[in-house]
């Protein structure tokens, strides 16, 4: 429904719970990225803090079509830490 009415949608996910192979979200979505960065918390599977979650969605913000309304979703994985 948004890409009808000519918004640009995002998602920046952290947690690979939320890959796309996994989830399904990324079909709800133009762009789904998701931004596997570092091994945390001595874990096989990657994830990615909130300042390489946050550069991603902010360097998409600065580079879309500004004339369009945009939806993001940017995913944190950080409040979950122990």
């Amino acid at each position: 429904m948004l890409v009808r009415r000519r918004y640009d949608t995002a998602a920046f996910v952290s947690n690979w719970t939320l890959k796309a192979k996994l989830s399904g979200l990324d079909e709800h979505f133009e762009d789904y990225n998701e931004v596997f960065t570092r091994t945390r918390w001595y874990l096989f599977n990657r994830e990615a803090d909130a300042d390489d979650v946050t550069e991603q969605a902010l360097d998409w913000i600065e580079d879309r079509n500004a004339d369009h309304p945009f939806v993001v979703w940017v995913h944190y994985i950080d409040p979950h830490s122990p």
